[in-house]
């Protein structure tokens, strides 16, 4: 549990969580779209199947958001319920597991 009481969910818990599994994979791929309209190419092989993937596995960011949450935040609630959202992108794993295997990418590709 990374230190952090599993007790204390809160409005910072969903934030953070909701900004881990739907701004961060939003975020990445709209710069993939951004940089083709530049006139950039992805590498041979790489589609945007893959790259969805890709972008629910870089929600999963716990460790820095634990660091980050502990120097903005005051010991308080507030920190506890940021520490609780921070653990929670883990579930972005299986956000990934599960995108790959509806996509049938990587080791769902049969």
């Amino acid at each position: 549990n990374g230190g952090v009481l599993l007790r204390g969910y809160g409005t910072a818990s969903w934030a953070i969580l909701t900004a881990a599994l739907a701004g961060r994979p939003l975020g990445m791929l709209l710069a993939v779209r951004i940089a083709r309209l530049a006139g950039l190419h992805l590498p041979d092989g790489l589609t945007w199947r893959e790259l969805i993937v890709v972008a629910a596995a870089s929600s999963v960011g716990f460790t820095l958001a634990l660091f980050a949450a502990t120097a903005v935040f005051p010991l308080g609630p507030l920190l506890t319920e940021a520490k609780i959202g921070a653990l929670l992108t883990a579930a972005g794993v299986l956000l990934a597991i599960v995108l790959a295997r509806l996509l049938r990418i990587g080791r769902f590709a049969h």
